[in-house]
């Protein structure tokens, strides 16, 4: 069910070298595992031009 309202994954989009977020967006990282004290691993994907 978590993954479902949450997904495994985000894209963001960037122009001119910056976040281009809404006025009322923001990126909020959610720890919802209940072994909340292990290690975890981001990984950042650059595509483009």
């Amino acid at each position: 069910m978590k993954a479902a309202l949450v997904g495994p994954s985000l894209t963001l989009p960037v122009e001119n070298g910056k976040l281009a977020c809404g006025t009322w967006q923001q990126v909020v990282l959610l720890e919802l595992d209940v072994n909340a004290g292990r290690e975890r691993m981001v990984v950042c994907m650059v595509t483009g031009e």
